[in-house]
């Protein structure tokens, strides 16, 4: 393509929408507001995601070890069980390091424990794991170990709350990528109607195009570049605009909940360097898919 057919091109596509000023502001108005839930769905999706996984890394096994073993046969369980697959750490809890753990929980009510051998508070192992859904194999190990006399009394596990995290995991994916297809039909939808009024308000500049020779793609590029250049400013605008508020967003909802200190967001740069490209690219290919089939239908050339 030379440089001057493009520049041609451009300049037309501009003019376009120049000239029909209002109804391109409410396009773009219109698939930015599309992309703003994109990118506000997606950035609440990957805080949540990275929210449960550190979640995950609280969440442990607690393995309750059978009184008459020695301390010998500890160190063996605890190697064996580090030997489990999925297993990342063990850590080894005494009789002492229960009792005080108790002790913290009948703050108000000391006598409660006063009298009590030590070994009425079992020594244990706390599990970790490497993923939180890989904790069935793990605990169906363990099982395998108290069922077998292997030095384990029983085993405890948050099992409603690990199955919950893994299924809400599985449920934010699956309603993001829902989202994601439904946004994108609707911003097609937008883009056709935009471009077939603009090809309406044209026909008799059209028609004269054609009878003095211009080609099908000479006449369809500016409605392309037109339809592209609506996508990408439709898309980076939320995009830009959520970037900018985002530490500001997070500082608040951190100062609004410090009963959690502890929870993390994710960076703006880590979310953003995904998110603004691809809200471009998306905003891009609508654009000239919209284009195309908008004048597939309503441009007969």
């Amino acid at each position: 393509m030379k440089f001057r057919t493009l520049s041609y091109y451009l300049n037309e596509a501009f003019k376009s929408l120049f000239r029909n000023r209002l109804m391109t502001i409410a396009s773009i108005m219109t698939v930015s507001s599309c992309i703003f839930i994109l990118t506000f769905a997606y950035s609440v999706g990957m805080n949540i995601d990275y929210f449960l996984a550190q979640l995950e890394d609280t969440l442990s096994l607690s393995a309750f070890i059978n009184n008459e073993i020695d301390e010998n046969r500890v160190n063996a369980l605890l190697t064996e069980i580090e030997d489990i697959e999925n297993v990342s750490e063990v850590e080894f809890i005494s009789h002492e390091q229960a009792f005080r753990h108790f002790e913290t929980i009948f703050d108000g009510s000391p006598e409660l424990l006063q009298g009590l051998p030590l070994t009425t508070f079992p020594r244990s192992f706390v599990i970790s794991m490497d993923d939180v859904s890989n904790y069935a194999p793990v605990v169906e190990a363990l099982h395998d170990m108290v069922n077998n006399n292997r030095g384990l009394d029983n085993i405890s596990y948050a099992q409603p709350i690990i199955t919950a995290i893994s299924a809400l995991n599985t449920g934010i994916r699956i309603a993001a990528i829902f989202m994601i297809l439904l946004l994108v039909a609707l911003a097609n939808v937008i883009i056709v109607n935009t471009i077939r009024l603009t090809v309406n308000a044209r026909r008799n500049e059209i028609t004269i195009m054609k009878y003095i020779g211009a080609t099908d793609w000479f006449i369809k590029w500016p409605f392309i570049i037109e339809g592209m250049l609506i996508g990408l400013i439709g898309a980076a605008l939320p995009v830009l605009i959520v970037w900018s508020f985002y530490g500001a967003a997070v500082e608040a909802i951190t100062t609004s909940f410090m009963m959690i200190p502890d929870v993390e967001f994710r960076a703006a740069n880590e979310i953003f360097a995904v998110l603004l490209p691809l809200a471009l690219a998306i905003g891009m290919s609508i654009g000239t898919y919209g284009s195309i089939i908008s004048m597939r239908k309503h441009l007969h050339v």
